[in-house]
């Protein structure tokens, strides 16, 4: 798969990329994006020299709980917004909205309406 920038239109690119993708290929995916998030974001997006260092900098708490939100989303094809806004200092802060809200009724259809933001934000 193609590397692209860490943008919205790059994150935009990749889930129809990934989307696009049979469910087991998808799997495959989402299983590496999962166990080893640092690794599939350096394999999958072009990094500025600063992104590289925050994402190495991270506290794997925080890579654990993100990784594991965006496993759920791409793996079930739901898509997510993504934002970032311009760097201005050398703080940085994530934050993110989710709703996994969805209903079964035994032999009829899965309704689902779910949604994941995600926004970098620099202070």
């Amino acid at each position: 798969m193609a590397k692209q920038p860490l943008t919205t239109a790059g994150v935009a690119a990749k889930q129809s990329e990934l989307f696009a993708l049979s469910q087991a290929a998808l799997d495959n995916q989402s299983f590496s994006l999962v166990t080893n998030f640092k690794a599939w974001i350096i394999d999958n997006f072009e990094l500025t020299v600063q992104e590289q260092n925050f994402l190495n900098s991270a506290n794997d708490d925080f890579l654990r709980k993100l990784s594991s939100i965006i496993f759920v989303a791409t793996r079930n094809r739901i898509p997510f917004d993504f934002g970032k806004s311009n760097v201005v200092t050398a703080a940085k802060r994530f934050e993110t909205q989710a709703k996994f809200d969805f209903r079964y009724t035994w032999g009829g259809n899965l309704d689902n309406s779910d949604f994941l933001k995600l926004n970098i934000v620099y202070i």
